[in-house]
């Protein structure tokens, strides 16, 4: 070979291994990793799923992502193909307490246009109801390819085409109706068609809707969760014109009740409605004052409030509405975690409406969950205020819940959770004794076996120097000690045990250190 065919053929093998792994740069001062990442052959749009050939030399996860979200992406490591052009994939490596964070590698590869033949096409609703009945036509986005004509979906929302390509397509959809609403105007859907990708979800946004929150409080800013809120809408007044409202007619003077509904405030006091908007609701002559009318009320034992307020569809998205300030419940307590069925307190105090303390009020503890509290246990549930207005509750909670104090004619309180440990909690010191090509390990119980006692041990080992956990299996057993078999002399290993009950897997145990003789 003369010298200079040897020189093509170094810089030529130097050029093609720098394709292959980029080194990495010591970004966070750790070890340097590189990514190797193989070219991908070109794909078409009818190419399946599949898993990027790239690696780390650290032997870290690759995180994958797509730098041309119109050809390509990633869905859960996989790359999917969307339509046509380069797709560009991107690995990466943010290292970890040993390695550094390895330069990022892009590949690309093209994906190229293929046709299918005798699809099978469904048509439904981002909720999942079919689209019976509908005229569907189509195109590519570049105009090569369309249909020839529109044709109707069947019963079934599906609908077969002779041919279409594969990858990114724009369905025309024609005027449909769902429930009470009609979209009588065509409107487009993208969809990317493959093989295995053959629904097309119609995102159905009902025209003549409007979303409203309402905030409902005292003057002081406390939420009203007893309160019922009921939403009459629409109240249409009519003028001198004429309403058209679905086939009905609203003549001068009638009024047009539509969605009539009760509603309860969430744990913060708020309620969010979605609500006929009357501004979609045309005159056909003449002027309309269209109206929402939102009625708010209180009714618990002796202690009745009510509020009406009416408002129209074009003001603020958000509402206040302040009833008069009530007797309420406020707790002193706040969220906890706790071990299962271990004894809890929490006070209450009833203060009346001027936020002096209410004496002699009964209250009850109320959990969100059944059977959130053990029987096991001496509870108070229900006591009564004294002078100070207090009154305390004892329980033994046994399943997370929130918990809210109420009573007669008064507000009860916002909630507290009390998250309850089902699992046991770590064994305890562990130890471990070197034999010959095994290690004999020994610890402590748990100091909490909260849902149950312990059923088995898991053990767990790797060598020194290793980020891989093995599961040492010697069946289920609650003993406190074991000896791991099948070790190497003289190689330094780490091990750590996790519990387990019948509600699941305590965190694993501190970490003990054996070499095998």
């Amino acid at each position: 070979m003369t010298k200079s065919r040897l020189f093509v053929a170094i810089v030529t093998a130097a050029l093609l291994a720098e394709l292959h792994a980029v080194p990495a740069q010591a970004i966070n001062g750790g070890t340097s990793q590189a990514i190797d990442f193989p070219a991908i052959a070109t794909k078409t749009t009818a190419a399946a799923p599949f898993a990027p050939p790239a690696t780390a030399s650290s032997g870290l996860p690759v995180t994958f992502t797509t730098r041309t979200e119109t050809v390509c992406e990633v869905d859960e490591g996989m790359v999917v193909v969307i339509d046509i052009g380069t797709c560009t994939i991107r690995a990466s490596q943010d290292g970890d307490d040993t390695y550094a964070a390895a330069t990022p590698v892009d590949r690309n590869f093209t994906v190229s246009r293929v046709l299918l033949r005798n699809v099978t096409m469904t048509f439904v609703t981002d909720d999942g109801e079919v689209l019976d009945g509908i005229p569907i036509a189509w195109t590519t986005p570049d105009g090569i390819y369309r249909s020839a004509r529109s044709v109707n979906t069947n019963a079934s929302g599906k609908l077969v085409i002779a041919s279409i390509p594969a990858g990114l397509v724009r369905f025309s959809i024609g005027g449909l109706t769902i429930g009470e609403w009609t979209r009588d105007t065509e409107f487009y859907v993208d969809s990317s068609v493959a093989p295995t990708r053959t629904i097309v979800v119609v995102q159905w946004n009902p025209p003549g809707v409007i979303d409203r929150t309402f905030h409902i409080r005292m003057p002081d800013g406390s939420p009203v969760l007893e309160a019922k809120v009921t939403m009459n809408n629409m109240l249409l007044q009519c003028g001198t014109g004429i309403y058209t409202l679905g086939n009905d007619d609203c003549f001068p003077g009638d009024r047009g009740w539509m969605q009539d509904s009760t509603y309860s405030p969430d744990e913060d006091g708020d309620v969010s409605i979605r609500m006929v908007d009357p501004a979609t609701i045309g005159c056909v002559s003449f002027s309309c004052d269209k109206r929402i009318k939102l009625s708010v009320s209180l009714a618990d034992g002796d202690l009745v409030q009510s509020q009406s307020v009416t408002f129209d569809a074009a003001d603020s998205e958000e509402f206040m509405i302040t009833l008069d300030q009530l007797p309420v419940v406020d707790l002193e307590a706040s969220d906890a975690n706790t071990a299962y069925g271990l004894r809890q307190t929490i006070t209450a105090v009833a203060l009346d409406s001027l936020g002096d303390p209410i004496s002699g009020q009964r209250l009850t503890l109320i959990p969100n969950s059944n059977k959130a509290i053990g029987t096991n246990c001496r509870a108070t549930l229900s006591a009564i205020t004294n002078a100070d207005g207090r009154a305390t509750f004892y329980f033994c909670p046994v399943k997370t819940a929130d918990y809210r104090v109420d009573g007669l004619s008064i507000i009860g309180s916002t909630t507290v959770t009390i998250s309850v440990r089902t699992a046991p909690s770590a064994p305890r010191t562990p130890a471990a004794t070197r034999k010959t090509k095994s290690i004999a390990l020994t610890w402590k119980a748990p100091a909490e076996t909260n849902a149950g006692r312990v059923l088995d041990y898991v053990i767990q080992y790797r060598r020194a120097g290793t980020a891989t956990w093995v599961t040492f299996k010697d069946g289920t057993s609650s003993s406190l000690k074991t000896t791991v078999t099948g070790l190497a002399s003289s190689r330094a290993y780490e091990f750590r045990i996790a519990a387990k009950n019948s509600a699941g897997t305590s965190a694993w145990s501190s970490a003990v250190w054996g070499t095998p003789r």
